[in-house]
């Protein structure tokens, strides 16, 4: 069930990074498109913070969040190869993606020791074998405690990515 629960992040992901490419195109501009995204999955991360637990929002939510998410890997990767020109685009686009592996890592690893944080005393093992669940709201304040970190971590990088200079295509 909970790799269902992905699912629509996935979706939204692939989503968002054919959109933006098209609008990006368009516009002529590849600077905007990660801003907005990132912006757009902050608030849905906002919202999940917020919210009560429910599947059906979560997976809606997440659509939105991975949607947002899209813009920023073929903004950043065109980006990159834009600025670092023919000689150096082999080191541009792996420093690219080490970056993005980095922060997918870091991020997973910060979040579950968000979660785990405020889960005290709970063993891992009996947690997976469905034998000692906490109660469901201690469980749900330690999720919504990660999403307010990753609503945050989004907001910062769209802060980040509105600083970028103008590039156009």
């Amino acid at each position: 069930r909970s790799g269902m629960m992905l699912a629509p992040v996935m979706v939204g992901v692939v989503a968002g990074a054919q959109s933006s490419i098209r609008i990006a195109a368009r516009i002529g501009r590849l600077n905007t498109m990660p801003f907005y995204g990132l912006l757009v999955t902050s608030g849905a991360l906002l919202v999940l913070a917020l919210s009560p637990p429910n599947g059906t929002l979560m997976m809606v939510l997440g659509f939105i969040a991975g949607f947002g998410l899209g813009p920023s890997g073929p903004g950043s990767q065109m980006m990159m190869q834009m600025v670092a020109g023919h000689e150096r685009l082999g080191a541009a686009t792996a420093l690219v993606n080490l970056a993005r592996t980095l922060g997918s890592a870091s991020g997973a690893a910060i979040a579950g020791a968000v979660i785990y944080g405020l889960l005290p005393g709970i063993d891992v093992g009996a947690f997976n074998q469905n034998e000692s669940i906490p109660p469901m709201p201690d469980v749900a304040r330690a999720f919504h405690a990660a999403f307010f970190c990753m609503a945050l971590t989004a907001a910062m990088g769209a802060y980040a990515a509105r600083r970028i200079p103008d590039v156009r295509i």
